[in-house]
């Protein structure tokens, strides 16, 4: 992780929860720049590491809102199909 994430910045911190020697999945890094933290979360999110994996890289910011989802999925109410307008009704408009 040190090595993919000091690309783009100086790390000041990085914590990789452990349990019973394998990771948890996640870390947090920390940089000396905001504008390398913000780099990272660009550039990094998404990369794959190797076949099994990839990177989904997100700000600390959002981590209240991680927080606060349930914690079984809830599936949405699924609306009826309502039949659209028109959508070229202004193409015969003779004005």
């Amino acid at each position: 992780l040190n090595k993919i994430f000091s690309q783009v910045g100086t790390i000041l911190k990085l914590e990789m929860p452990m349990k019973n020697g394998l990771s948890l999945g996640f870390a947090f890094i920390e940089y000396e720049k905001k504008e390398s933290a913000d780099i990272a979360v660009s550039k990094v999110n998404g990369y794959q590491l190797d076949k099994n994996h990839i990177f989904s890289v997100v700000p600390y910011c959002e981590l209240g809102r991680l927080q606060s989802l349930p914690e079984q999925y809830i599936e949405p109410i699924k609306e009826d199909f309502k039949e659209p307008i028109d959508l070229k009704h202004w193409l015969n408009d003779e004005n």
